[in-house]
């Protein structure tokens, strides 16, 4: 890409923008393989410990990239490189929390048919309470009865 637009033209606005393109894209790619790789495997280590550990990895990777994405805004203005640098970080940090959706489908699917096909969200919650504390439930609808 960056060789097309020096082909193209030689205007130096060109070339910055082919330059920036470049890297932008560079940085999103190294920081996506290596976030996700890293958030898979630290969510399938702490899958044994924890029953959370898909959240716990989510959460911890947003945490983690909130300062960066601040140093962005702020060094955008003074410092090319350092902005660069923190939007790696970012992109990364944010990247961990990726696999979590990947799991999520089949936590979807394991979920009865009755449930997965609710009509709408109050319907969802009163059917997926239901299936997930049913003891919770006969004890709250026995205690009712007797008042």
């Amino acid at each position: 890409m960056i060789f097309l637009c020096l082909l193209s033209e030689t205007s130096v606005l060109i070339f910055v923008r082919c330059r920036v393109s470049f890297i932008f894209g560079i940085i999103t790619c190294l920081a996506g393989f290596s976030g996700v790789a890293l958030g898979m495997l630290a969510a399938k280590r702490l899958r044994p410990r924890s029953p959370r550990a898909d959240p716990l990895v989510c959460a911890f990777g947003l945490i983690s990239g909130a300062p960066f994405l601040l140093l962005c805004l702020v060094l955008s203005r003074y410092q090319t490189v350092l902005t660069w640098v923190s939007h790696g970080f970012l992109l990364y940090f944010c990247y961990i929390s990726y696999p979590l959706p990947l799991s999520s489908s089949s936590v979807w699917n394991s979920l009865p048919e009755s449930v997965q096909a609710s009509p709408s969200l109050q319907v969802f919650r009163s059917r997926l309470k239901t299936e997930l504390l049913p003891g919770r439930t006969a004890a709250l609808t026995k205690s009712i009865s007797l008042h």
